[in-house]
């Protein structure tokens, strides 16, 4: 997030750190008065990797499974996440991620049952591993 100073800051306050190793920092805004889906297929276009945080709500919209996976499920790196818990079992239909990894914690659970501030932090703290230990194997 961009504070009134123009410095990018965490919810803290803090500043935000570089997500590469070579300091460089970007950002995908979207702008709700421009040219929105144009914005977002160039942004996939661009995209070396994709983090989907996966939800029923996700996975029933029409326009994210028409548009937007199709083009996320051909990156080289792509870390679907359980932002909510999201059946396994074959009741509703993936959209191409059965054959992927799903993200959950250690305890095996979706973010959204993560109910203490210490388990959400753990949980962002271990996708945080495994998205670093993908780039490094894969950039």
């Amino acid at each position: 997030m961009q504070g009134c100073d123009g410095k990018n800051r965490g919810s803290e306050g803090d500043s935000v750190p570089p997500i590469n190793n070579s300091g460089e920092r970007r950002e995908i805004i979207v702008f709700l008065a421009g040219f929105w889906r144009r914005e977002i297929e160039e942004a996939l276009g661009r995209a070396h990797f994709g983090l989907l945080l996966l939800s029923p709500r996700l996975l029933a919209s029409d326009f994210i499974t028409a548009a937007e996976l199709p083009k996320l499920l051909e990156k080289r790196m792509l870390v679907p996440v359980a932002l909510h818990a999201v059946p396994l079992d074959g009741s509703i239909d993936l959209k191409g991620l059965r054959d992927r990894q799903i993200f959950r914690d250690a305890k095996g659970r979706a973010f959204d049952k993560c109910r203490t501030p210490s388990d959400r932090r753990d949980f962002a703290r271990e996708l945080f591993g495994t998205i670093d230990r993908l780039l490094e194997k894969y950039a």
